[in-house]
């Protein structure tokens, strides 16, 4: 009997031990982790557990969301120990992953290009991403709300009406759009272009703006100069038939001024003295 007491009592001592260091940890650790806070101006729908992305990949959660005194949403975010620090000068932007739902959204961190030594800045673990380093997420019903009831009438109706259009016709938009993909690609290629050559496609743009300039400045000489060519085509419209006929005939007096061309030729070497 005593021995079992003896053991009882050692397995108690043991588990009061055991929930001491636990709450210990809990209590003095701070999670471990690596966390930084985010003011937006609204949560956006926004929900605790929410994923954080880094380029497309998870890099942590959304652990909490408070309102601040002036109204704005504070979002404190665990990260991965992967991704920490982070540096000064990263953008936090709500996003969301479709329209079909309403807490499907998760906070996207755009990192901020380093330096040229590599060394740059970083946020302390519990610093805070400013609001002007942040963007929230803009619903479709807010983007309605800023429409009035006509707008609003206006845009069912196209919706409506341009669902039925297409109506028994995905074949042939298939088609189009299958057409359209090269004209995409090519227009991709061509912007390319422009933005490899920024200054070349700078300075053509300001040499334009020259040009137009100095054609605005001379408006009235363009005007009257416009104005006297509306008058000539009409004059040469009203010619139409004596026209064609004139260049119907100008192959042949072509041949024909060819021949007396050369003919002129031999006859002023003849006469060369």
């Amino acid at each position: 009997m005593r021995s079992v007491s003896v053991a009882g009592r050692v397995a108690a001592v043991g588990a009061v031990v055991i929930a001491i260091v636990v709450v210990a940890i809990l209590l003095f650790s701070g999670g471990g982790g690596y966390s930084v806070k985010a003011q937006f101006e609204n949560a956006a729908q926004l929900v605790v557990g929410n994923q954080v992305e880094i380029g497309g990949t998870p890099a942590g959660s959304v652990d909490d969301i408070e309102i601040t005194d002036n109204g704005q949403a504070e979002v404190k975010m665990s990260i991965d120990d992967t991704y920490k620090p982070l540096p000064v000068g990263t953008q936090a932007v709500i996003r969301q992953a479709s329209q079909s739902g309403i807490a499907n959204r998760y906070v996207e961190l755009q990192l901020p290009p380093g330096n040229k030594n590599g060394k740059r800045p970083t946020i302390a673990s519990g610093g805070t991403i400013p609001i002007t380093h942040t963007t929230t997420a803009v619903d479709l019903d807010q983007l309605f709300n800023t429409l009035d009831p006509p707008t609003r009438k206006a845009v069912k109706a196209f919706l409506k009406n341009s669902a039925a259009l297409y109506v028994g016709k995905t074949q042939q938009l298939r088609t189009t759009f299958h057409y359209l993909n090269p004209a995409l690609s090519t227009s991709a290629r061509l912007f390319s272009e422009l933005n490899r050559d920024s200054p070349l496609l700078s300075r053509f743009l300001l040499d334009s703006q020259t040009l137009v300039n100095a054609l605005a400045e001379k408006r009235n000489e363009l005007a009257d100069l416009i104005s006297n060519a509306n008058g000539t085509f009409r004059a040469l419209g009203s010619q139409r038939l004596a026209l064609e006929e004139a260049i119907a005939r100008l192959p042949d007096f072509m041949r024909q001024a060819n021949t007396t061309f050369v003919n002129l030729r031999a006859a002023l070497g003849d006469v060369d003295p």
